[in-house]
């Protein structure tokens, strides 16, 4: 008997296959200056959720998710390779149901990471196994977050008293990335003063320079501070073009003072009187001051009633012969006094160059 047979044929599936990333992208941002990650897969986990969609041409299967359809799924590092298969001891990934994958690993910029899924689906209407590998890769860039602010522990005029008992002054910089101080390996520290035209960087040959000159803080004395522009130049090492900077005037400042004269010996001289004294003195709002030599030029001066001043001396106190003042006691001895301010010590110069000896500056004080 001659035999034939039919068999039913069925058009191939249409499918689409995806992996949606739930709680971030494939890509992250590694910032080069606080080693942070964004988005830190450590505190936020990425999903990978594989997603498969059917359509069958003829209507058996029917259309839509057939996610929980998928058989041996399977997830790889590297290479679709059985010593690659991400398990439950995998650290850094985390295998769930119906094939997702939880990732907890930051990855480092030159370190992107391929991982395939590797799943199979049965086609009933056949009975057929349709398998395919996917490929997806994690990756992070380096990036420099810089939102940098200045400050000094100054304000933009400051006033160097000479009585203070102190001879050095610490100014202070705080340079910050946000919230967070700048370490000082990442930070540029740049101290100068204003030179003629221009400012240049402070050195050794300053001689109100103590130390600093490259870190966060700047010591000066004093005693060599009369009117100096001082500023400071920052950048950060990620970013030299982006420098930022706090100008200073520095100025010698003596606040309100007083001067007075006293008749110390001889206000009232008798015949046998042999002496006049005369003393000077300087007072600030926070009292006399002691041995106001060291800040004041003091010049003290002599006449007669009816004649000029005469100068008779400079400093805190002068004794002259009584016989200067006559013995008429219709005319009375009249004494002045004259203060002004010393400027700071200023280096002593010939023809534009510092004089020293034994490698020590001479310097000496003006009135001003």
């Amino acid at each position: 008997m001659k035999t034939t047979s039919s068999r039913i044929i069925y058009d191939p599936l249409s499918y689409s296959f995806n992996i949606l990333e739930v709680g971030g992208g494939l890509s992250q941002k590694k910032d080069t200056i606080t080693g942070a990650y964004y988005p830190d897969r450590s505190i936020t986990p990425l999903l990978l959720r594989p997603i498969l969609s059917i359509d069958d041409p003829h209507n058996i299967i029917a259309p839509g998710d057939h996610t929980s359809d998928i058989i041996d799924s399977r997830w790889y590092i590297g290479s679709v390779n059985e010593a690659n298969r991400i398990t439950a001891t995998t650290a850094g990934y985390s295998i769930l149901e119906n094939g997702e994958l939880l990732v907890s690993s930051n990855i480092a910029p030159d370190a992107p990471k391929s991982l395939y899924f590797s799943w199979a689906y049965i086609d009933t209407r056949r009975q057929e196994i349709i398998r395919k590998t996917e490929l997806v890769t994690l990756s992070s860039v380096a990036v420099t977050e810089l939102n940098l602010s200045l400050e000094v522990d100054t304000p933009p005029v400051l006033n160097i008293s000479p009585f203070k008992s102190m001879t050095t002054r610490v100014i202070n910089a705080s340079f910050r990335n946000g919230d967070q101080a700048v370490p000082d390996n990442q930070a540029v520290y740049k101290w100068m003063v204003l030179d003629g035209a221009g400012f240049r960087l402070i050195n050794a040959d300053d001689l109100f320079y103590v130390d600093g000159q490259g870190t966060k803080a700047l010591t000066i004395d004093r005693r060599y501070i009369d009117k100096e522009s001082l500023r400071l130049e920052v950048s950060h090492v990620a970013n030299p073009d982006n420098v930022l900077s706090k100008n200073i005037r520095a100025v010698r400042f003596y606040g309100q003072w007083a001067e007075d004269i006293a008749i110390t010996r001889g206000r009232f001289r008798r015949p046998d009187t042999t002496e006049i004294e005369v003393s000077a003195s300087v007072s600030s709002s926070a009292g006399l001051i002691v041995n106001p030599t060291a800040y004041f030029d003091i010049e003290l001066f002599f006449k007669m009633s009816g004649f000029e001043f005469n100068s008779i001396g400079y400093g805190d106190k002068v004794i002259m012969p009584a016989s200067s003042a006559g013995s008429d006691s219709t005319k009375e001895a009249v004494f002045g006094v004259q203060v002004r301010q010393l400027s700071a010590l200023r280096p002593l110069t010939l023809n534009g160059k510092a004089l020293s000896i034994n490698n020590k500056v001479l310097v000496l004080q003006v009135p001003v």
